[in-house]
């Protein structure tokens, strides 16, 4: 007969889901029922926030599968990262083990991210410089000693709870200095943006690209690492045409030509590729590629790749796409149309996004008080009214507005500013955590408030696109800085480094407020904080600087979920741009042909071996940003 393990549902609130000060409140309790544990000579072996509960008879440690005998020499090897001390799964089960992995509890209750997420090598180290950097040098003091290299070498647990108990007022006082920009003013060594290592580190990044280079016959493109590494891909999103606008934003915005060649080659390529006959759309289909092939057509004057950007985007301009977002609907060719007009200094792109504008507006519909469009009902029958930037309401406002504004169309910029203004009254709710965020659908929860994609940051972001050309602030100041003071005491103290879900979308966001005045000095604050937080975040491999994507296991090259964003938004921090890097603004300055261009017809192959830039330009290596200090 087999054997049955009974177990039951302790219930309770995980410790990791209360707001900080409740947090930093159970952390002596968890040092001590650690304490507890060990003295009946158990180590839990997998000890983290989300492994803890809250309940009505106080703290549970919960999750033993892992659970050893202090001494076993051949327990279970497997553990959380970020938790695992460097002796490694395969160590003999010790209490010190345990007191490692409360060093990285702390961490994750003072910043609310947990270091698992951190890249590695060097989480230890990362974790000690967060802190400090965020202010938190209580908490970097114990932490430190929670990782000390030698297991002898580390605190008890017990002896980590009297720390705790005495530090408390002291972890609570700086966890309380809000907003976390203010937390590292007063350091005079981080007063201001490095720009020289902001500049070196873009620069090795985009170097870091051709690591990711397949080249033929005078062309490439690039390989990713993410969703669709089966693929070679076109797209902004994730492909060839998102890494060429990255690419000239890093040449454009440091005043380099490193990369007029992998430009040139990437733009060969896509010219060589037949349109897609689904794929019409900004971020993912031929709107968007036809953006990159007009930029570099102009960029390297080059008549062939404008032309082909021309029959890319009227494919796109005449097709039935059956969905109306931003990011692979009707307003992001509509959106296209506006770039493309911009890069080449014409007004055909607006006048064949005329009929994918109309289909936008006959679409609209009014849900929970809230102008939105449907989906398309083959990916998402439900019917569900998005609100966000990338699919929905917010980013098919902008795009129908800025077109609306260059054509005169008062219909599209009216409908657009109310459908603005609906989301800011009707969607804007309580996360529950009393902070502000945006509803992901009219009838729906919400999304982490920093999100670009269906977060109140990809709302602010195209408030202030679609404000750019209506003077400072818009329309309605009042209501886009209550955008903004929401949007900046909901931000966390540190997510991933990615455009789409992290913080080189809030650095973005922070760079275009700067031309405020009223924003300008916050904004100047948080530009400083959040470039220092990329630091330090990177990873060197072989002297090329890169940034770990959601899933700090994945690195690839792409522009919105890749370590190209971050470059960018350094790129352009570091030359003072005020500009959102996919701006009619941005893109026209990225368009202005570069002065030592030359022909690329015959486009160099560039691959991991070949790390030299046109005219054997020297590659940059920023200095290492993971220690302690």
């Amino acid at each position: 007969m087999g054997g049955y393990l009974v177990v039951s549902d302790g219930g309770g609130t995980r410790l990791e889901d209360l707001p900080v000060e409740h947090r930093l409140e159970r952390l002596p309790e968890l040092a001590a029922a650690v304490a507890r544990m060990h003295a009946h000579r158990l180590v839990h072996r997998d000890l983290k926030l989300a492994n803890l509960r809250i309940g009505p008879d106080g703290l549970r440690l919960v999750d033993l599968e892992l659970a050893a005998p202090a001494g076993a020499e051949h327990p279970v090897p497997a553990g959380t990262q970020g938790y695992v001390p460097p002796e490694g799964l395969y160590a003999a089960a010790a209490p010190s083990y345990d007191v490692y992995a409360l060093g990285s509890c702390i961490t994750h209750a003072v910043l609310g991210y947990c270091p698992s997420h951190l890249p590695e090598p060097g989480r230890a180290g990362r974790q000690i410089g967060l802190l400090r950097r965020h202010g938190m040098k209580t908490a970097a003091s114990l932490v430190k000693a929670c990782h000390h290299a030698a297991p002898a070498r580390r605190p008890t647990a017990a002896q980590v709870a009297e720390r705790l108990h005495a530090a408390l007022p002291a972890l609570t006082a700086e966890a309380a200095t809000a907003p976390a920009g203010d937390r590292v003013t007063a350091d005079p060594r981080t007063c201001a943006l490095d720009r020289r290592w902001a500049r070196a580190a873009a620069i090795s990044a985009g170097v870091a690209t051709r690591r990711f280079a397949v080249n033929g016959a005078g062309s490439l493109y690039w390989r990713n690492t993410h969703l669709a590494a089966a693929h070679a891909c076109e797209g902004i999103n994730i492909g060839a045409a998102g890494i060429i606008i990255g690419l000239a934003t890093l040449d454009t915005a440091l005043g380099t030509e490193q990369f007029t060649d992998d430009i040139g080659g990437a733009a060969r390529w896509l010219a060589a590729r037949p349109a897609f006959a689904d794929a019409h759309g900004f971020f993912t289909g031929n709107s968007g590629v036809a953006v990159a092939l007009a930029l570099a057509g102009r960029r390297l004057e080059r008549a062939d790749l404008i032309e082909s950007a021309r029959r890319r985007y009227a494919r796109a301009a005449d097709s039935e796409v059956p969905n109306y977002d931003l990011f692979s609907g009707a307003a992001g060719i509509v959106w296209a149309g506006c770039l493309l007009d911009t890069v080449l200094g014409d007004s055909w792109g607006r006048d064949l996004a005329e009929r994918q504008a109309a289909r936008v507006r006959t679409a609209a519909r009014t849900a929970d008080e809230v102008i939105g469009w449907p989906t398309d009902p083959a990916t998402d029958p439900s019917g569900r009214i998005y609100t966000g930037a990338a699919h929905g309401a917010a980013g098919v406002a902008m795009a129908l507005g800025v077109w609306g504004r260059a054509t005169g169309c008062t219909a599209s910029s009216g409908l657009a500013e109310e459908a603005m203004y609906r989301l800011a009254e009707h969607a804007v709710t309580d996360d529950g955590t009393g902070r502000a965020a945006l509803r992901w659908t009219t009838s729906g929860g919400t999304r982490p408030t920093h999100h670009w994609c269906h977060g109140l940051a990809g709302y602010l972001w195209c408030h202030l696109q679609l404000s750019a050309g209506a003077g400072a602030g818009g329309e309605e100041p009042a209501r886009l800085d209550r955008t903004v003071e929401a949007f900046e005491n909901a931000m966390p103290a540190l997510d991933n480094p990615t455009m789409c879900h992290g913080l080189a979308g809030e650095l973005e966001n922070w760079r275009m407020l700067r031309t405020l005045p009223r924003h300008h000095d916050r904004a100047t604050e948080w530009i400083r904080h959040l470039t220092d937080d990329l630091r330090l975040l990177h990873l060197t491999r072989d002297g090329d600087t890169m940034w770990p994507s959601e899933d700090p296991s994945v690195v690839t090259p792409d522009l919105w979920v890749g370590f190209l964003g971050p470059a960018a938004q350094l790129a352009l921090a570091a030359s003072g741009s005020a500009d959102a890097m996919l701006s009619p603004a941005w893109l026209r300055r990225c368009s202005v042909p570069p002065e030592g261009t030359r022909s690329t017809s015959d486009v160099p192959a560039f691959g991991p071996g070949r790390k030299e830039g046109k005219r054997g330009s020297r590659k940059i290596t920023p200095s290492a940003g993971t220690g302690e200090a």
